[in-house]
C-alpha cells in the first residue's frame, strides 16, 4: 500500500511453524526521514532558524532605512541652515557694496573741491 506510514516496509519471517511469537523491532527513519525532519525543524513559522534569521535580516535592514531617514533629515536641516546664512552673507555684501560705493562717490567729492 502507498501512502501510508507502514509503506515500504518489508519484514522477513524466517520461522514457519504455527504458533504465537512476539518480537522487538525497531525501525530507522533513514537519511531521507533525518532530513524531512531538520527541514522541518529550520522552515518552523515560529522557532525555525530560517525564521529567526529573516526576522533579524528586516529588522537590520529596517534599522539601516532609519539611520538613512535621519542622515537625510539631517543632511536637509544643514542645506537649509547653510541656505540662511549664505543669504545673509549675500544680504551682508550687498550693504558693504553700497557702502562703498558711497564712500568712493564721496571721495571723489572731497578730491574735487
Amino acid at each position: 500500500m502507498t501512502g501510508n506510514d507502514e509503506s515500504g516496509l518489508v519484514v522477513k519471517v524466517n520461522n514457519l511453524t504455527d504458533g504465537t511469537y512476539s518480537h522487538n523491532v525497531n525501525l530507522r527513519l533513514g537519511k531521507s526521514g533525518e532530513l524531512v525532519d531538520e527541514l522541518a525543524t529550520l522552515t518552523n513559522a515560529s522557532s525555525g532558524t530560517l525564521n529567526i534569521l529573516q526576522k533579524n535580516y528586516v529588522t537590520i535592514a529596517d534599522n539601516i532605512q532609519k539611520k538613512i531617514d535621519d542622515e537625510n533629515t539631517r543632511i536637509a536641516r544643514m542645506a537649509a541652515r547653510l541656505k540662511d546664512q549664505y543669504s545673509r552673507l549675500d544680504t551682508l555684501l550687498g550693504k558693504y557694496s553700497q557702502m562703498q560705493t558711497q564712500l568712493s562717490s564721496q571721495i571723489l567729492q572731497l578730491t574735487k573741491d
